[in-house]
C-alpha cells in the first residue's frame, strides 16, 4: 500500500468515526427533542385542560349567581304584587260597603279628621293663646258625588246622632258640599284654609307608609 492509499484510508476512516459521532450526536438530539415535545404537550394539555376547567367553572358560577340573582328578583316582584293585591283588595271591599255600613265607615272618617282638628287647635290655642288661631265658622264636607247623591244627608244625621262628643257647636258647622269630589271613596274635609285628605287613596298610601306595609309583609311571609 503506497503512502497515497494510505491517507485515502485514513480521511475513509476518519470521515467513517465523524460520521458515526455525528450521527449519535443529531439521534441524542433528536431524542432530547422528542422528549422535550412530549414533555411540552402534555404540559400543553394539562394546561388547557385546567383553563377549560377554570372557564367551565367561572360559567357556571355566573349562571347560578344570575340564576339566583333572577330567583331574589322574581320571589320580589312576587312578594310585592301580593302586597299590592291585597291593599287593592282592602280597598275594593271598603268601596264595597253599602247601606248603613258605609254611612258609618263614612261618618267615622270624618269623625276622626274633627277631633285630630279640634286637638290642634286645642294645642295651638294653649301655646299662643286663644285669639291667635281662630277657627273656621263651616267645616265643609266633600264626599264622592256617587256617595253624596246616596248618602249625604243621612252621614250628617249619623255624625249627631253618634258622634255627640264632638260637640253640638263643631257639629253644627258641618256642611255637605253639593259637588261630589273626583275620587272613588272616603272625604275631604275643608276648615277654612286647610284641607284634610281623607280620601281611601290616601289613608291606604299613609297606612303603606306608616309601617302598615311591613304588617301585611308578615302576615302574608310569617319567618
Amino acid at each position: 500500500m503506497n503512502n497515497l492509499e494510505k491517507i485515502t484510508d485514513k480521511i475513509r476512516s476518519d470521515a467513517e468515526s465523524f460520521r458515526q459521532v455525528a450521527q449519535a450526536q443529531a439521534e441524542h438530539r433528536l431524542s432530547d427533542l422528542r422528549e422535550k415535545y412530549d414533555s411540552d404537550r402534555d404540559y400543553l394539555r394539562a394546561e388547557a385542560a385546567q383553563a377549560a376547567r377554570h372557564v367551565r367553572e367561572e360559567v357556571l358560577l355566573r349562571a347560578e349567581s344570575a340564576a339566583e340573582t333572577e330567583k331574589r328578583r322574581i320571589l320580589l316582584a312576587a312578594k310585592t304584587d301580593m302586597i299590592d293585591r291585597a291593599y287593592r283588595q282592602a280597598e275594593e271591599q271598603l268601596l264595597a260597603l253599602q247601606g248603613n255600613e258605609r254611612v258609618s265607615f263614612l261618618a267615622g272618617l270624618i269623625a276622626d279628621a274633627l277631633r285630630a282638628h279640634l286637638d290642634d287647635c286645642a294645642a295651638h290655642a294653649a301655646l299662643y293663646g286663644d285669639a291667635a288661631a281662630p277657627d273656621a265658622d263651616v267645616y265643609s264636607v266633600r264626599l264622592s258625588q256617587k256617595d253624596r247623591d246616596a248618602y249625604g244627608e243621612q252621614i250628617l244625621s249619623y255624625l249627631r246622632s253618634h258622634h255627640e262628643a264632638l260637640g253640638e257647636t263643631t257639629l253644627a258647622k258641618l256642611r255637605m258640599e253639593e259637588c261630589g269630589g273626583d275620587f272613588s271613596g272616603g272625604v275631604l274635609l275643608r276648615f277654612g284654609d286647610i284641607e284634610v285628605n281623607c280620601t281611601l287613596d290616601m289613608l291606604l298610601s299613609r297606612h303603606r307608609e306608616a309601617g302598615g306595609e311591613a304588617a301585611v309583609y308578615r302576615i302574608l311571609f310569617p319567618a
